[in-house]
């Protein structure tokens, strides 16, 4: 099983093991802690070894914390196949992992970290059927990404769009469908404008948001708009395919 993690991870490991054979620390501990979390991303049993801890500021002391979280934050993404029986076990387990990994973040004061484990969260608890939960965890870290973005909008701006999509989509699950509308709307406006600047980079998330555009309005008996929506949404798939055709054929 291959995780997102695992390529820092990875880099993290090697960089320390450069350091122990350069003598620049007694890091060794920590070096087999990394490596025992990469083998086993989702033990719950990891803990950071004691005789590291004297060694490390606050901080650090937290930072190490979200590093033993973050690969279980990812199972409320729900990206692996998983039998039914374990599915409900594993969504908690990454919805526990993303609280905690929210509370180290706001403890560390990591605006970005906040806005992303938040995230995760959200959808962690979207998958758990908790919506009121959820829908206030998409808005809280929608807050967050709105003001990064405005020091950094390059960076922040499609994290924001991301967030509105998302919080869309379960707005208009809930029948909310007026806050649906204004949310897409929002989102569909920012990825317009990535989209116009970096077609290639942007422009499949702009057909995902037209795509749930068009569902909103067909379920708001807007059944022309909807078809615009739509049609927009494929031409820009078949000049996407042109250019990329492993991810647009999926939006098709």
């Amino acid at each position: 099983m291959t995780h997102q993690h695992e390529p820092a991870m990875q880099q993290a490991i090697s960089g320390l093991r450069r350091g122990l054979v350069a003598g620049e620390g007694p890091w060794e501990a920590l070096v087999t802690h990394l490596e025992a979390v990469q083998a086993a991303p989702l033990d719950p049993r990891h803990q950071a070894p004691e005789s590291l801890l004297p060694h490390l500021q606050q901080a650090q002391r937290l930072t190490l914390r979200l590093v033993i979280l973050y690969p279980r934050t990812m199972l409320c993404e729900h990206p692996f196949p998983t039998p039914a029986e374990q599915e409900s076990r594993l969504l908690q387990i990454g919805v526990e992992a993303a609280r905690k990994a929210v509370q180290t973040s706001r403890d560390i004061g990591d605006a970005a970290a906040i806005g992303f484990f938040l995230g995760l969260l959200a959808r962690g608890l979207y998958e758990v059927r908790q919506f009121q939960a959820s829908m206030a965890a998409w808005n809280e870290a929608l807050r967050f990404y709105r003001e990064l973005a405005q020091a950094r909008p390059e960076i922040y701006r499609p994290y924001v769009a991301l967030m509105l999509n998302n919080l869309g989509t379960e707005q208009r699950e809930v029948n909310a469908l007026e806050a649906a509308k204004a949310s897409y709307d929002e989102a569909l406006a920012i990825r317009r404008k990535l989209a116009k600047r970096d077609p290639v980079a942007y422009g499949s998330d702009l057909v995902g948001t037209l795509n749930n555009v068009g569902n909103l309005q067909r379920a708001m008996n807007e059944p022309e708009a909807a078809r615009v929506s739509h049609e927009e949404g494929l031409r820009i798939c078949h000049k996407l395919a042109q250019q990329q055709p492993e991810v647009s054929i999926s939006r098709i």
